[in-house]
């Protein structure tokens, strides 16, 4: 184990942190709340990167002395640099200012009293969960299998996507969590597009809510479905009553990532010291909807608009066609295959908890899946074998 502080000095002493270096893990231990302007690039041999904030300002002197710092430790590299949340051009409406430019999702807030992290992470079952809770509710009212309304039953959906999962919204979703506040965040758009989010609190008298319930979240912002009225699906009200935004975002049928995260910890703010055990969950989407007076969705039979190339999946359009594996695979002109794995560590697609990760990649030649072209001649196998080659078991070589 190796351990080193490294101390921020410019004008005037600004903060420091604390890193301490195994085999197995990188730790950051951030001693002072920073902002964000600036912040540090942490990248270690160990392909783990880390952001950690420092600060930009101290009063109106602007640090200048100091552009690029760097640290060599143990095959660590530290390097000062600009943080890109602090200059995406739709967070400039004044007095708002993007959520990881002002905080982390490594740190808490200090309306946590006290902040329980290790009940508050995000696993691939909870993403699993997410996804799914979503996705059913998005695909029974693209069927128009939803009775609720005002009146009932809701409209189908001619071309609603299917949800995906986003990390980056989750990491967005993370740092705006952990400031332990109940409320929307000012602005939490990234350089993609502009991002929307739903919240949900839950509180408790007793610790009794250490395992999230990701369910009961989707399920209270869905609810509010029963207030939906037709007009509402055909333009999006800029009415603050009823309340239907959850909802709306929930089914918005140009949204198709979601990225959450959830916040475990005590405060007394929004149930008073009855029910001081919080957990906050919050979902961003992107890209966002809740457009005034554009459509939720586009009404007609389930998946009869999906763009041309995606599948209708149960009244979804994706991207991807759920078969599109299985037929490379056995696609008949196809004679030739090279594969590679790599083996590395990333929070990216599986989260935190799941940190190990093994990618396989396979390559066909030539390839298959054309669309309106068969995957194969049906008959007798191998009975329509070319000359010269040889039948091996149905195959031919």
């Amino acid at each position: 184990m190796l351990t080193t502080t490294v101390m921020f000095i410019s004008f005037q002493f600004i903060g420091y942190c604390t890193l301490q270096l195994d085999e197995a893990k990188l730790r950051v231990f951030i001693h002072r709340k920073f902002s964000n302007n600036l912040y540090l690039v942490l990248k270690s041999n160990l392909k783990v990167v880390f952001y950690i904030p420092v600060n930009y300002f101290r009063g109106n002197m602007a640090i200048y002395s100091f552009a690029i710092l760097m640290l060599v430790l143990a095959g660590t590299s530290l390097i000062l640099a600009q943080n890109p949340y602090c200059s995406i051009s739709t967070c400039k409406v004044p007095g708002t200012e993007n959520t990881l430019c002002m905080y982390s999702n490594a740190t808490w807030g200090t309306a946590c009293q006290p902040a329980y992290a290790a009940k508050s992470t995000v696993s691939a079952a909870d993403i699993t969960t997410i996804l799914k809770g979503h996705n059913d509710y998005r695909r029974k009212v693209a069927q128009g299998l939803e009775t609720l309304g005002n009146p009932g039953p809701q409209p189908k959906a001619s071309k609603m996507r299917e949800m995906k999962w986003d990390q980056e919204l989750s990491v967005m979703a993370a740092a705006h969590a952990q400031q332990c506040v109940w409320k929307h965040d000012s602005c939490r758009n990234v350089l993609r597009f502009k991002v929307g989010q739903n919240n949900y609190i839950e509180a408790s008298s007793v610790d009794s809510l250490g395992t999230s319930n990701w369910n009961a979240a989707i399920t209270s912002w869905y609810s509010e479905v029963k207030d939906m009225t037709p007009a509402y699906v055909t333009s999006f009200p800029s009415l603050s009553s009823p309340v239907i935004g959850h909802y709306t975002q929930l089914v918005w049928a140009d949204t198709y990532l979601v990225g959450c995260a959830t916040a475990y910890y005590q405060s007394t703010a929004v149930f008073g010291p009855s029910y001081p055990y919080n957990r906050f969950y919050v979902c961003n989407y992107g890209p966002t909807g809740n457009f005034i007076n554009y459509p939720v969705y586009a009404q007609g039979e389930a998946g009869s608009a999906c763009p041309t190339g995606t599948l209708n999946n149960n009244g979804f359009g994706k991207r991807s066609p759920g078969i599109g594996h299985y037929t490379q695979v056995v696609w008949d002109d196809t004679y030739l295959v090279g594969c590679a794995t790599a083996y590395f560590q990333s929070t990216a697609t599986l989260g935190p908890s799941y940190p190990y990760n093994r990618f396989y990649v396979c390559n066909y030649g030539p390839t298959g899946n054309f669309i309106n072209s068969p995957v194969y001649a049906q008959g007798a196998a191998g009975s329509a074998c070319p000359a010269g080659t040889v039948k091996k078991n149905g195959l031919f070589a």
